[in-house]
């Protein structure tokens, strides 16, 4: 019984005991003021569970480093607005009323610069939980 919801008019009077946004924080004129009024929509204890691409990846590194033209499509000008770190978050979040209950970082996304495998197997890891 979960329900969706495509707007903001439609839930209007509701409030959520979780909330998810994966990949918008990053699309966002102004995605501090976007998580401020998320809050207001939680119930007492409710969580924001949100994935924004992490600004320190090795992939990001990567990219913007990278010589090869074809590979700076990956940032998406215009559509990414901002870039995010892990430290960003720790030194802000608290200030806008938020807390950090965990958080989990992706390695290098190989799949990316090369291309999809032709192979059955897959490469597969993250970085571990940090804590």
């Amino acid at each position: 019984k979960i329900n969706f919801y495509k707007n903001f008019k439609q839930i209007k009077s509701l409030n959520f005991d979780c909330i998810t946004l994966w990949g918008v924080l990053e699309h966002l004129n102004d995605p501090i003021k976007f998580l401020l009024m998320l809050k207001k929509k939680l119930n007492r204890n409710g969580k924001i569970l949100f994935e924004v691409p992490n600004a320190d990846s090795l992939l990001m590194n990567y990219i913007y480093n990278s010589k090869v033209n074809h590979v700076k499509r990956f940032l998406e000008p215009g559509r990414h607005l901002y870039f995010f770190s892990i430290n960003y978050f720790f030194k802000n979040i608290n200030k806008l009323g938020f807390k950090i209950l965990d958080y989990e970082t992706n390695g290098l996304d190989i799949q990316s610069i090369v291309g999809e495998s032709k192979s059955k197997y897959e490469l597969r890891g993250a970085v571990p939980r940090k804590r």
